[in-house]
């Protein structure tokens, strides 16, 4: 089998789906013709979160006709994250800690993919990044700038693997991951809000915490994925006990559900019980008087991580 002619490298935390689109466009092709050409119409791929689930017939596909190892490409899915961001992968349903894409059709129903103007703008060439699909990250690290999820002129969620679709035939000359797949307005010329003081101390803690794999809490080291798992506990009650399932008319509250501007007022409210830990969350159940079930419920399966329950019972 032979090596494509352009086969572009994968960008430093460059996510699978990204590096697909601009393989493609490096090729002059479109993205669905490019792929449907070399893996057939049998093969489905845009019609499903091909980041969350990456399967390994497109991964050795790709590998072969790149010449990029097998396991470089499993670094730019997002299964790549487990045992960091989140315990467990789950194939079928939600991902704990991952914003879904709502997939139907090779369209999007969900606001799953996020991504920083700036950082479009001043890429040589606009790629995205694998932490933009974490839902406990809403802003960027290196601008610090409150991240988009959507396309501000049509209200489109992004969908890169569409930004070619615009023209009729052939590639546009001018095209990439900055082009919206519905409008075709760019992404690089929307304006972007910086964020509180707060909230970039907050988001620089996870930032750090994933990049090392564990955070120290309390004098105490925990792994990643059981300090956001905690995160996601304290946003959950607190939101209930906000009435935020209420006032957004939500059958239920799911950080990994909600868009980016709400998940960023959530992160920035856990903030203010997280920060001096644990005096600031015990105060607040001592206030609230809300039982153990506020924060142990369905959305966290019935149990909270060791260093948020020892928090709970002591406020008792």
């Amino acid at each position: 089998m032979s090596i494509w002619p352009m086969h572009p490298r994968p960008m430093p935390g460059e996510i699978l789906s990204s590096w697909m689109v601009r393989l493609a466009h490096a090729n002059r092709y479109k993205v669905q013709e490019f792929y449907t050409l070399y893996f057939g119409r049998e093969r489905q791929i845009w019609n499903r979160d091909i980041d969350h689930l990456a399967p390994e017939w497109l991964l050795k596909g790709l590998s072969a006709q790149t010449g990029i190892q097998i396991e470089q490409l499993h670094s730019l899915s997002l299964r790549s994250f487990e045992g960091i961001v989140y315990e467990k992968f789950r194939e079928k349903t939600i991902t704990r800690g991952l914003l879904p894409l709502g997939v139907y059709h090779r369209k999007r129903r969900n606001y799953g993919q996020q991504f920083c103007p700036l950082c479009l703008l001043e890429d040589e060439q606009a790629y995205l990044r694998k932490s933009w699909r974490i839902a406990f990250i809403t802003t960027c690290e290196k601008h610090e700038v409150i991240l988009h999820d959507r396309c501000e002129h049509c209200k489109q969620p992004m969908m890169p693997h569409r930004s070619d679709m615009t023209s009729k035939t052939g590639v546009p000359a001018n095209i990439g991951i900055e082009f919206c797949g519905s409008c075709g307005k760019k992404f690089t010329d929307m304006d972007t809000i910086k964020a509180t003081p707060d909230a970039i101390a907050f988001q620089r803690m996870i930032f750090d915490c994933i990049k090392d794999g564990f955070i120290w809490v309390a004098n105490k080291p925990l792994y990643s994925f059981i300090f956001l798992e905690g995160i996601r506990v304290i946003i959950h009650g607190k939101a209930r006990i906000d009435g935020v399932r209420e006032k957004y008319n939500f059958p239920k509250v799911e950080i990994e559900k909600c868009d980016v501007s709400l998940r960023h007022e959530l992160l920035k409210d856990c903030w203010k019980l997280i920060d001096y830990w644990p005096l600031h969350f015990i105060n607040f159940l001592s206030k609230h008087k809300r039982p153990y079930s506020t924060f142990i419920s369905k959305n966290s399966e019935g149990f909270a991580p060791c260093w948020i329950d020892q928090a709970i019972k002591s406020s008792f």
